[in-house]
């Protein structure tokens, strides 16, 4: 995976895409919108001819529901749903008898604040206020890979009074990127950790999961990206059906977060550093955050 396009110019073309635009057909999400579907179709004509995996009905799959996770700050809890049974792809990679008995997924871990690591088939979400409950996922057939909340962290100065008694002052002195500051003064009980979630998750999904690829294939193993807000509606997938996630990146000083795509350029099958890369951005402190794709090879100098 490359982290940048090597094939960047020197100035910027960018072009906006909204997010309502890039919603596609897929095994985790049904199509509301004909339309967007067709214009980005349109607009991508070297999409890879990959039937078999778009049309297939996915088997069912045995699931239990795991323990629940609390994100402070979100309105909804949520309920990861977990397949019972190895994909085919575990299935394939893991040859033995002994590894297979052995092997134990990370259903739902936090590596870092707000970054979790995934290995489950669904989403429920609980609205703490209402009671109401939602699927993310129209279906138990993907799985999600991953899950990171757009957020910032800041510290606040907490001043002591004669009582010394900490009192909150209303200005927040610096911007972090996580809560493992170096500094030392920050580990101090006068300062105090303020973190601005943004009312939105994206999700690492494998769309088909228990699909094998052909020999010297892999596009059945690779990646999507998709968006929701915090209670699981208004989920978009982030890209055209044709693209595949290959890296991300989070700049909290500007609320934006960046990812990368490639597509089947070459219509092999196989997604490699031969392939065609595509460039994209989401500000999150604009009131609707949309997909905006940039591409600097046709720039004038």
């Amino acid at each position: 995976m490359t982290h940048y396009n090597k094939n960047l110019a020197k100035s910027a073309l960018s072009f906006g895409i909204s997010l309502a635009a890039m919603l596609m057909l897929s095994a985790c999400q049904p199509n509301n919108n004909p339309d967007a579907t067709a214009e980005t179709q349109t607009s991508n004509p070297n999409q890879t001819d990959n039937s078999d995996a778009s049309t297939a009905t996915p088997a069912p799959i045995a699931t239990q529901i795991e323990f629940p996770h609390y994100i402070k700050g979100w309105p909804t809890l949520l309920h990861p749903i977990s397949p019972l049974s190895l994909t085919a792809e575990q299935d394939e990679s893991l040859s033995s008898i002994k590894s297979r008995d052995k092997w134990q997924p990370t259903i739902f871990a936090e590596t870092e604040p707000y970054t979790y690591q995934t290995y489950i088939s669904n989403i429920v979400f609980e609205d703490l206020a209402t009671g109401v409950e939602k699927k993310l996922l129209v279906d138990d057939s993907c799985i999600i890979r991953s899950i990171f909340i757009p957020h910032v962290t800041k510290k606040r100065i907490l001043k002591i009074n004669s009582n010394g008694d900490a009192i909150v002052d209303a200005n927040i002195v610096t911007d972090i990127e996580s809560d493992n500051a170096t500094d030392e003064v920050y580990r101090t009980p006068r300062f105090e950790t303020v973190n601005t979630l943004f009312k939105h998750a994206i999700y690492h999904i494998n769309e088909t999961p228990n699909q094998k690829d052909a020999k010297d294939k892999n596009l059945l193993k690779q990646q999507a990206l998709y968006m929701s807000d915090d209670k699981g509606d208004k989920l978009l997938k982030l890209h055209p059906d044709n693209e595949f996630i290959q890296t991300t990146k989070w700049l909290p000083q500007l609320s934006r977060y960046y990812f990368i795509t490639r597509s089947d350029s070459d219509g092999n099958g196989l997604i490699d550093d031969k392939d065609q890369t595509h460039n994209y951005q989401i500000d999150f402190s604009k009131s609707t955050p949309a997909v905006k794709g940039y591409d600097f090879e046709n720039s004038s100098d």
